[in-house]
């Protein structure tokens, strides 16, 4: 299978679970961008690519917020357990969570090369997987 057909074979059941975009980019370039550097050797040693799912936002509430963080962190936590049974071991980086919180999704979605993801008008969750991005 193609590296683009990889692509397309996730980003086809991340969307069956919910996201409403889907970016990836390589695990590396985020350790380069992140303020402090390694964000993701901190967080998981074989992170190879990071995949961004993303939902639009749907306002400010407090309510609303926790109810979006929950939805992207189901979604995440499927994608991972997925890739997982296809022997692509991941895991993701819950929102909300304290110990996950300078996790830095958004900088993952703008550096995602997505077709979809273009604003802030989407709220993002970040799935860390060994796949690798450039083979």
């Amino acid at each position: 299978m193609e590296l683009r057909d990889r692509f397309d074979f996730i980003r086809n059941k991340a969307k069956l679970f919910g996201a409403e975009g889907v970016g990836f980019l390589p695990a590396e370039s985020l350790n380069r961008l992140a303020a402090g550097g390694a964000a993701i050797e901190s967080a998981w040693l074989r992170a190879r690519t990071v995949i961004v799912l993303a939902i639009w936002t749907l306002g400010n509430s407090e309510e609303i917020k926790v109810t979006e963080d929950s939805i992207l962190n189901s979604m995440a936590y499927k994608l991972a357990v997925w890739l997982s049974e296809k022997h692509i071991a991941s895991v993701y980086m819950p929102r909300g969570d304290s110990v996950t919180r300078l996790f830095p999704h958004d900088l993952a979605a703008k550096e995602a090369k997505s077709d979809t993801i273009r604003d802030d008008r989407f709220k993002t969750v970040s799935v860390l997987s060994s796949f690798d991005f450039g083979s």
